[in-house]
């Protein structure tokens, strides 16, 4: 810790360095701890060395609790599957939760492959993080549209999968992707 200024009423305003956790995949926020002050009061300005934004948790006694900010971190991911099956599903690629996804019939409809859906599911079993699922149907005929699983020949199937920044919001969650150690400086007001 450096003292970088005092006051008169025996407050220091110090800057301390720290550094990150090896990963964040644990949801465990980081913590910077003030160890040569009696009480940390305020809390200036946090840094990541990375340009990463980070957010004050909360003070508790010397210790910093923050959490690292998912700046950048919207991933969109494309591509196309043949059906083979009434529903298909599709690891994606992105290794975390996602929003959402879309797709589209790539070829013309048919009486045996009329609609696709997407659905992202819970994202935690069915399907996995990272992963949708495709459901494929047609018309029980051309007089009768009640949908059952499509069937051969099908149309391929265009899809577009997304996970959000997770910095959206005041009270995020900490960032899930898996990042080297960084190092972080806070500026503070305590005595």
């Amino acid at each position: 810790m450096t003292v970088i200024g005092r006051f008169g009423n025996g407050m220091l305003l110090v800057r301390q360095a720290a550094a990150g956790p090896a990963s964040y995949l644990t949801g465990t926020p980081p913590t910077i701890v003030f160890t040569d002050l009696n009480q940390l009061d305020e809390v200036i300005s946090l840094i990541s060395d990375d340009g990463r934004p980070v957010q004050r948790v909360s003070i508790a006694g010397k210790t910093l609790t923050f959490r690292i900010r998912g700046q950048g971190l919207a991933q969109v991911v494309a591509g196309t599957v043949t059906p083979t099956t009434g529903a298909n599903t599709i690891v994606t690629g992105i290794g975390r939760v996602l929003t959402g996804a879309v797709c589209s019939l790539k070829d013309a409809i048919s009486l045996t492959h009329m609609h696709s859906t997407c659905d992202i599911g819970d994202q935690a079993g069915a399907p996995a993080a990272g992963s949708i699922i495709i459901t494929h149907t047609k018309p029980n005929s051309n007089a009768d549209v009640t949908p059952n699983p499509a069937t051969t020949p099908w149309s391929d199937v265009d899809w577009i999968a997304y996970a959000a920044d997770l910095g959206e919001t005041p009270e995020e969650v900490p960032d899930t992707t898996n990042l080297s150690a960084n190092s972080y400086i806070a500026i503070a007001v305590g005595h």
